[in-house]
């Protein structure tokens, strides 16, 4: 069987890659998550990118799992600013950030040892009537801790 998402060798390259079609397996929402979900575990935020703007370019509607695995690939990458993106882009096309987004840019940043950006984002949750979970707290001790 084929395998999902793109190849080592093209990983850095996702402007290069091929999507999935007649040669491969269809894209779809349960695609997307999981190729998303490979870039994110490679560290490969740009992979994630293309393979979510290319889902978006060819009609398939991503839901809040879909971008919560964006947000995955922007924690790992390191990126604050890109996460808050994602976040504020999910908002301005209609989906309801849950606590998984937030956990995600809280995470993000923890990676960088940003304690006022966690507590923010942390903030920013409550603000929205969120309920934190574990995740939410490590995150922000995690910050603090770098």
């Amino acid at each position: 069987s084929k395998a999902i998402g793109p190849s080592p060798e093209k990983a850095q390259q996702p402007a290069q890659m091929e999507p999935p079609g007649p040669k491969g397996p269809e894209l779809t929402l349960c695609n997307l998550k999981r190729i998303v979900d490979a870039c994110a575990r490679s560290g490969d935020f740009a992979g994630a990118e293309f393979w979510f703007d290319k889902a978006v370019s060819n009609n398939i509607q991503p839901d809040a799992s879909a971008y919560s695995a964006v947000f995955d690939a922007a924690a790992i990458a390191a990126d604050s600013d890109v996460a808050e993106a994602w976040l504020r882009r999910a908002s301005a096309n209609g989906l309801e950030p849950d606590i998984r987004m937030y956990n995600a840019c809280v995470d993000t940043c923890a990676r960088v040892g940003d304690v006022a950006g966690a507590l923010g984002w942390l903030g920013e949750a409550v603000a929205e009537g969120l309920e934190l979970d574990v995740k939410t707290h490590t995150g922000v001790l995690k910050a603090a801790s770098e």
